[in-house]
């Protein structure tokens, strides 16, 4: 945990990039392997987590969350060496986009979402149900360690109140792992986590102190 927190201190304050010392905090895990396994999260599930913060519901559209989610994931793959989402994120014309996460959102269109997801609002005929019938409905709930919350939370500080236009902008700079792949493998293929790991661990070994880069 003293990695961690050695790799916390080196966070640019507001107005600069998250900066992760990733080489203190890899726990000695190989560079060459990303670990997904029992404890990473469904996107809808990191969704919620963003729709729970202050002034979130009724602002946030899909794009954001979509982009939130990735940003996250990206920096928890170089912090802890861990996926933080467990769904595969695929290039869309748009960036980087989980399926899983579309399936649940895409019914709130491009307006903002007004409340936190569900598992039922993977299925059309749900989403429009009464609001008595939906009331029981449990929205997703990840369990997050102190870690991945330390993440979010900082991801939110950061990246909050960017548009849909300038998170979508972020993800699509050339060399990021969304251009890699949508310009070499095509249209809604897998972004494979070890691209997008050493990604941000890139950002973080450069220290970058330009608000636009993630």
């Amino acid at each position: 945990m003293s990695g961690l927190s050695a790799a916390f201190d080196r966070i640019a304050t507001f107005g600069k990039i998250l900066s992760f010392n990733c080489q203190a905090s890899r726990a000695n895990k190989p560079v060459d392997l990303v670990y997904i396994d029992d404890m990473a999260h469904k996107s809808a599930e990191i969704a919620n987590e963003f729709l729970r913060k202050p002034g979130a519901l009724g602002r946030l559209t899909q794009m954001q969350l979509q982009k939130l989610a990735y940003i996250s994931h990206g920096w928890n793959l170089a912090i802890n060496g861990e996926a933080l989402v467990l769904d595969p994120v695929e290039a869309w014309d748009y960036g980087p986009v989980f399926p899983e996460l579309y399936q649940h959102a895409k019914f709130f269109g491009r307006n903002p979402i007004t409340r936190e997801i569900t598992p039922s609002d993977n299925d059309a005929v749900a989403f429009f149900l009464s609001p008595e019938i939906r009331k029981d409905k449990k929205p997703y709930q990840a369990k997050l360690s102190a870690s991945e919350k330390d993440i979010i939370d900082r991801v939110w500080n950061r990246f909050g109140n960017f548009s849909a236009f300038q998170l979508s902008e972020l993800t699509h700079k050339p060399d990021t792992p969304w251009y890699q792949t949508y310009f070499t493998r095509g249209k809604s293929a897998v972004i494979n986590s070890k691209v997008i790991r050493s990604h941000y661990e890139n950002l973080a070994r450069l220290g970058l102190n330009e608000p636009h880069i993630a």
